[in-house]
């Protein structure tokens, strides 16, 4: 619903952080676009992740099960910087709790979510971005995802020219939320559009 909302009609690739069900289980989705484009979609993460999606969906990768009910994908073990449809994505380490996870920066923007601390070596990549998109979930501490005031700090530290919180809870009232973080950092909300820069 997400999709159609949003209109979008293609799909080039498939960026994995981790494989958590809500980062993963619409994968059976992809099918729509497999038949619009005739082709299988690529998808990269790392290799604990690529691991629990060949368990997880086996029924796509084991030749007995065929037919157009199954999404078509490849998957591609990241570990150095790589190119999919075009776009140059050099994967960063987060942790999420004790489990490593990834992170993307592409460009002068970046991706991380579901982090609960960023390693100073991945603090180094995401300096100089125009756009830093970081999950926030609460302002309470919790044992894997950054809190709102630590995920402030890091906007701060990081410096980009705008930053978009996501992973959000439910307990944040949006606007008296916003209202209380500094200027260029903003809480995003469903149908945000975010434009970043080809370079």
């Amino acid at each position: 619903m997400q999709v159609l909302d949003a209109n979008i009609r293609r799909l080039d690739a498939v960026l994995f952080t981790h494989a958590h069900a809500d980062h993963l289980h619409g994968l059976d989705d992809i099918r729509g676009f497999n038949h619009v484009q005739r082709h299988a979609i690529p998808c990269y993460g790392d290799a604990r992740t690529l691991k629990i999606v060949r368990e997880s969906f086996r029924y796509i990768f084991e030749a007995e099960n065929f037919g157009g009910g199954l999404p078509e994908i490849t998957l591609n073990q990241v570990t150095v910087p790589f190119v999919a449809a075009g776009i140059e994505f050099e994967p960063l380490l987060v942790m999420h709790g004790p489990v490593p996870i990834l992170g993307y920066r592409f460009g002068r923007s970046a991706y991380v979510t579901d982090a609960s601390s960023i390693p100073e070596e991945t603090i180094e990549r995401l300096r100089g971005l125009d756009v830093l998109i970081l999950n926030a979930l609460r302002y309470e501490p919790h044992p894997t995802h950054l809190s709102v005031a630590e995920s402030v700090e890091i906007a701060k530290r990081v410096a980009p020219k705008a930053t978009y919180f996501t992973h959000i809870c439910h307990r944040l009232v949006h606007a008296e939320a916003q209202a209380a973080l500094p200027d260029s950092v903003y809480f995003s909300y469903d149908g945000l559009v975010v434009e970043v820069p080809d370079t």
